[in-house]
C-alpha cells in the first residue's frame, strides 16, 4: 500500500489458469516489489510493550568462493599478528625476569619500622603492620549519611527506568530477498545505567524521567589514615578489601530529603511521587519508615545503598617506601618495578614477597596463552598464502609443461 504497511494477499490461482511455475514467478516478482517499496518505511505492530518492525532486504546470495578470499590480505594480517605476538612473549619473558630480580633485592633490602625511631628507616623498604585510623570519617552530603569510622564509603543507586530489549529474526524469502523482523520488548527495572527513553523504537509510553540523582556508583577515600604515625594515601587505602554494606536500620538521613523515602532490606528507596504518603526520614531516627517489603515502584524512582571499607581489627601490613612520614611506591632502580602493597591482618614482609612472586608467576603464564594463542591465529593464514602459491606454482607448471609438449 502506498502507506508502507505490510498487507497480505490471497487469490485462487487455479481459476486464472495458472501453473505453479507461473505462480513462482509471480510470487518471486511481488517478493521484489515488496522489498523495493517496504525498505523505507518500517511496518509498526504489537502492543504497548512489545513493537515489531518488518522489512525486507534485497541481498543476493553470495556465490560460494573457494579459496581463502585475498591471500595477500590473509598473508598481511597473519604476518602482523605472528609479529606482534612474538613480541608480547619477547616482552613477557623479560618482564618475567626482571620482576624476580626485583623481588629479590627488595627481599634483602626491606626493613621493619621502628614505631620509635622513625628516622632510622626514612627513605628505605619497611614493612609496617598495624592498626589503621582516620579522624575525619566520610559524608554523603547528598543523604547526610555520616560514618565517622569509615576508610571508604561506596554509594550504589539504581533507577526504577523503562528498559528496551531488541531482537531480530532474519528470513530469507528467496535468492535476492530476506525478510527481517525485529522485535522491541519494553519491560520495567531496576538499572544502574541512565537509559534515554527518546532513543526508544516506541518512545511513547515508555518515557524515562530525568533521574534525581546520578546513577551509579560513587566513592570517597579519606586522606588522612595513619598507621604508627605513617600517612597511608588514598591510593593505598584503596587496596583494603574488606568492604561490609552499611546497615540503614538506625541512620539518620538529611532532613530535607524529598519525596519520601523508605528503608527496606537495608536499602534506602526514594520515590518520585511526591503525592505518595509517608514519613520523612531524617528528622528524628523514630520517623524512619522500615519496611519488610518495599513499596510498588514506579518509573522514576532511585534504590540506593552503600558499602564501606572500615579499619579492620587484626590490623594491616604494607610494603612501602617510608618518605617524610608519608608510606608512597619503593622504585627498583635497575628494573624501574615498584613495590606498593597492603593486606588485611599479620603478614610478615617475607611472605608478602612471595605472594608477590606468585602474582608475576601467574601473570606470566597468562601473557603466555595470550602469545601463543596469538601466533596460531597469525601462522594459519601464513600456511594458507603458501599453499595458494603452492596451487599456483602447479598451475604454471601445467602451463609450461603443455606449451613444451
Amino acid at each position: 500500500t502506498s502507506n508502507g504497511y505490510v498487507t497480505s494477499f490471497y487469490f485462487d490461482y487455479t481459476s486464472l489458469g495458472c501453473n505453479d511455475m507461473k505462480v513462482s514467478i509471480l510470487a518471486s516478482v511481488l517478493h521484489a516489489l515488496h522489498a523495493q517499496q517496504y525498505d523505507p518505511v518500517p511496518h509498526f505492530g504489537g502492543n504497548n510493550d512489545v513493537v515489531r518492525k518488518v522489512y525486507y532486504e534485497n541481498n543476493p546470495v553470495q556465490r560460494e568462493r573457494h579459496g581463502v578470499g585475498n591471500p595477500f590480505a590473509n598473508l598481511a594480517f597473519g604476518v602482523a599478528t605472528c609479529s606482534l605476538s612474538s613480541l608480547l612473549l619477547w616482552w613477557n619473558e623479560g618482564r618475567a625476569v626482571r620482576d624476580v630480580e626485583m623481588l629479590r633485592r627488595a627481599k634483602a633490602a626491606v626493613m621493619p619500622f621502628d614505631e620509635n625511631d622513625h628516622e632510622a628507616t626514612d627513605d628505605t623498604l619497611v614493612h609496617v603492620h598495624g592498626q589503621i585510623s582516620s579522624n575525619s570519617g566520610i559524608t554523603d552530603s547528598n543523604f547526610g549519611l555520616t560514618r565517622p569510622n569509615a576508610l571508604r564509603l561506596t554509594r550504589s543507586i539504581e533507577g526504577y527506568r523503562w528498559i528496551e530489549e531488541k531482537h531480530e529474526e532474519r528470513t530469507r524469502i528467496n535468492s535476492e530477498t530476506t525478510r527481517v523482523e525485529v522485535s522491541y520488548r519494553y519491560r520495567r527495572g531496576w538499572t544502574s545505567t541512565v537509559i534515554e527513553s527518546w532513543k526508544f523504537e516506541a518512545p511513547s509510553g515508555h518515557e524515562n524521567p530525568e533521574p534525581r540523582m546520578p546513577l551509579g556508583a560513587s566513592s570517597w577515600t579519606v586522606t588522612d589514615a595513619k598507621v604508627y604515625g605513617l600517612r597511608v594515601p588514598p591510593s593505598l587505602v584503596n587496596r583494603i578489601n574488606d568492604s561490609r554494606q552499611v546497615n540503614l536500620s538506625s541512620t539518620k538521613f538529611a532532613a530535607d530529603l524529598e519525596p519520601l523515602a523508605f528503608i527496606s532490606r537495608n536499602q534506602l528507596y526514594v520515590s518520585s511521587n511526591e503525592q505518595r504518603q509517608g514519613p520523612r526520614p531524617g528528622q528524628n531516627e523514630s520517623e524512619h519508615k522500615i519496611v519488610v517489603i518495599p513499596p510498588t515502584p514506579s518509573v522514576g524512582d532511585i534504590c540506593v545503598s552503600w558499602t564501606e571499607a572500615s579499619a579492620p581489627n587484626e590490623g594491616i601490613s604494607v610494603l612501602a617506601l617510608q618518605q617524610g612520614g608519608v608510606l608512597i611506591p619503593w622504585i627498583d632502580e635497575r628494573t624501574g618495578h615498584q613495590i606498593y602493597d597492603i593486606k588485611v591482618g599479620h603478614e610478615s614482609a617475607p611472605a608478602m614477597i612471595s605472594h608477590l612472586i606468585q602474582k608475576s608467576r601467574i601473570l606470566t603464564r597468562v601473557y603466555r596463552v595470550i602469545g601463543g594463542v596469538g601466533n596460531y591465529i597469525g601462522i594459519v593464514p601464513v600456511c594458507h598464502f603458501y599453499q595458494r602459491l603452492q596451487e599456483l606454482f602447479h598451475y604454471f607448471q601445467k602451463v609450461l609443461n603443455y606449451w613444451w609438449d
